[in-house]
């Protein structure tokens, strides 16, 4: 299997899951005590620009002329689509409603497995860089458990960082 188009399978899921949460500021509102201070502007500009970015990382990742340090470039692209997944999948439980982005963040954590699986048997990856990307999972998954219904500190950056952004670009 092209080992480039799975790459390139990544950033399309991904835009998928930030389409999915085009509205996951209601969904914020409804389940948390203390939702981000963001509005609809500023949670649509992140999205845009995650959806962006992982275009730009994967582009940039593939078009490097080394399979290894591509793999490893995009080994952390898929790490971040895994985190978000274990979120979207854990919001889904705890919450027992649907969670905006479970969908296709479901979808981007198989296929990241995936991805990461044919790196690993390719010989792109080695064994020990798979188990430390497990390992890196274990805090932010905590994290999201222990916050049950409050927003966590990585969640409301993202929202912090979408607020500016969306001032930058659009109120200027």
């Amino acid at each position: 299997m092209n080992m480039t188009l799975l790459y390139l399978s990544i950033p399309i899921i991904l835009t998928f899951h930030e389409l999915e949460e085009w509205n996951i500021l209601r969904w914020y509102k409804r389940h948390y005590i203390d939702p981000p201070p963001s509005d609809n502007l500023a949670v649509r500009t992140w999205i845009l620009f995650c959806s962006l970015v992982g275009f730009l990382w994967t582009l940039i990742s593939v078009w490097i002329p080394n399979n290894y340090l591509t793999a490893i470039l995009m080994s952390l692209l898929i790490l971040v689509t895994i985190q978000n997944a274990i979120q979207h999948i854990y919001w889904q439980i705890h919450f027992q409603a649907y969670s905006p982005g479970v969908i296709f963040s479901t979808i981007g954590l198989i296929l990241g497995v995936f991805v990461i699986f044919k790196a690993t048997k390719a010989g792109y990856l080695p064994i020990w860089l798979d188990l430390f990307l497990l390992i890196a999972l274990i805090p932010t998954t905590i994290e999201t458990i222990r916050a049950k219904n409050t927003m966590t500190k990585s969640v409301l950056k993202v929202h912090h960082f979408g607020i500016r952004l969306a001032y930058l670009l659009w109120i200027k």
